[in-house]
């Protein structure tokens, strides 16, 4: 599906379903003492992952969120385990990759837009367009990526306040493809064609961001790996970027744990 889930995040006053939550954080991760804003709980090594006890109008209230490929999959799981009416979806970023077309120029779309609230950053090699308002309950970014040498075009929504909210209930009541919701995301903005065409998720693109896709060049891959392992050990022997090396290696530590206890699961 080339529409997916790229980061959730949960709100819940009911102590045991946030229980339920940290209990399979924890049980998946490898995780330490950690906060975000007003919130003191646990995170994952590299980020990825948090959850935590914080207050809202005096009242105890707990957060949790997860980003990144896995994110879709936790959605999945999370709304299974926990009882729904208490706890709410308090953002959620939906997107797509594809290879960037030839034709593309972000100058030309962020004139095209109609929205009033709209901003682009440009860069040497990449360039990002923001449409709606970052306050809003939909806010939209479009931009290039590089990766392996390849430059891609991702299309992100934002999905915040009753928006997310109601879709969270929604979706686990009667649940939807999550391209469902990322087409009703680009009815909302009103992005033009051909730009819409490029992103619909019933589209038939062969230029799609999937793994075969990158592993197809399996022999760049190993050659940037040995080339990463090489800088990886020089740095480490260094006492100005030992720290920062080691951090990097136990999030990649953390991240081969989880795949691991996935694999077992199965």
């Amino acid at each position: 599906m080339p529409a997916h889930i790229d980061y959730l995040r949960l709100g819940t006053w009911d102590v045991s379903d946030y229980s339920k939550i940290a209990g399979k954080i924890n049980e998946h991760f490898i995780t330490k003492p950690g906060h975000w804003l007003q919130y003191h709980g646990r995170r994952t090594i590299d980020g990825s992952a948090f959850h935590g006890t914080g207050s809202q109008g005096r009242k105890t209230h707990h957060i949790s969120h997860i980003s990144g490929d896995t994110a879709e999959e936790w959605a999945n799981h999370l709304k299974l385990a926990v009882s729904g009416d208490s706890t709410y979806c308090t953002r959620l970023d939906v997107q797509t990759t594809i290879v960037c077309p030839k034709d593309y120029d972000s100058l030309v779309f962020y004139e095209l837009s109609k929205r009033v609230a709209r901003s682009i950053v440009m860069n040497p090699e990449t360039s990002t367009v923001y449409i709606g308002a970052r306050s809003s309950d939909l806010f939209m970014r479009l931009y290039e990526k590089i990766i392996l040498d390849t430059m891609y075009l991702r299309l992100e929504f934002e999905l915040k306040g009753a928006y997310s909210r109601n879709w969270w209930l929604h979706w686990r009541l009667e649940p939807d493809e999550v391209d469902d919701l990322f087409i009703s995301c680009i009815n909302r903005i009103g992005i033009p064609e051909p730009y819409r065409s490029w992103f619909n998720p019933d589209g038939d693109r062969t230029d799609v961001l999937n793994s075969e896709k990158l592993d197809a060049d399996l022999a760049q891959k190993l050659t940037y790996l040995r080339n990463t392992e090489t800088a990886l050990v020089r740095y480490i022997y260094d006492h100005g970027t030992r720290e920062h090396a080691v951090s990097l290696v136990e999030r990649l530590a953390s991240t081969i744990a989880y795949l691991d206890a996935k694999s077992k699961n199965h």
